[in-house]
């Protein structure tokens, strides 16, 4: 009677054991569900230079995993540029004088660059250059994520001469996201409250932890009314529900 009854607590013990809430750190869980923070990769545009003939960018990958299929695009706006006669006479010059190009990367590792150069460009007055940029993330939860990061940049330029005089670049700055939801799918609800930031237009976003002082995530989505949505398949879950991370949005010049 005595073995029966140790083998019925035994049973119990096993079975309570097997539905307890599975404990570790936070890395151990967020390795567990979602394949690791570390295999993200974080795609952005840094030193844009301007010089003789045209501009440069590197596109590099500071996170720590690998982007595939990158498309990145460049066009411009402002100034002479929207001049209809510009436009003309750059249909009948082949290109040069309005550059709106992209192009194609099959892959980044972490820590990888590709330099993109623009060339030849002819400059006429002061105009914004916007960058864009779209990659997968692979099997990151069981899914693929499409990611699309942006930059913007002024230049001013003087016939093949660029960034000529050297003008002050679009203040940066990020700003907490209030609130952020998630909402199945992989999808992120953002709701932002602060200054206006434009509707319809894409604006950076990241994950952010203030601890380590490292972008967990960036990407880019437009705003209605404040607010947002982007996927990331819950790669960011763990670290803002419970690391102490959080959402920003990054405005140039307070848009």
């Amino acid at each position: 009677m005595k073995i029966k009854i140790l083998g019925i607590f035994v049973c119990m013990l096993l079975i309570a054991v097997a539905v307890l809430p599975a404990t570790g750190t936070l890395d151990e869980k967020t390795m567990t569900s979602t394949g690791g923070i570390e295999s993200v990769p974080i795609l952005d545009f840094v030193n844009i230079k301007g010089g003789i003939l045209g501009i440069s960018v590197v596109l590099m990958n500071f996170g720590e995993g690998t982007a595939h299929d990158i498309i990145w695009s460049m066009n411009v706006s402002g100034g002479l540029y929207n001049n209809p006669i510009i436009k003309n006479l750059f249909l009948l010059f082949g290109g040069i004088l309005f550059r709106n190009i992209d192009g194609k990367i099959d892959s980044l590792e972490p820590g990888e660059e590709k330099m993109i150069s623009i060339k030849p460009m002819l400059g006429l007055g002061r105009f914004t250059v916007y960058f864009n940029c779209k990659y997968i993330i692979r099997n990151l939860s069981r899914c693929d994520v499409d990611v699309e990061v942006k930059h913007e940049w002024i230049d001013q330029g003087l016939l093949f001469l660029h960034d000529f005089p050297p003008i002050l670049q679009p203040e940066e700055e990020w700003r907490n996201i209030t609130n952020s939801t998630y909402i199945g799918g992989g999808m992120v609800k953002l709701n932002y409250t602060g200054p206006p930031i434009g509707i319809y237009q894409l604006h950076n976003v990241r994950v952010f932890d203030p601890v380590s002082e490292k972008t967990e995530f960036l990407g880019a989505c437009s705003f209605t009314n404040g607010t947002g949505t982007i996927k990331e398949c819950h790669v960011t879950y763990d670290i803002v529900e419970f690391g102490g991370a959080y959402w920003q949005v990054e405005l140039v010049n307070g848009e």
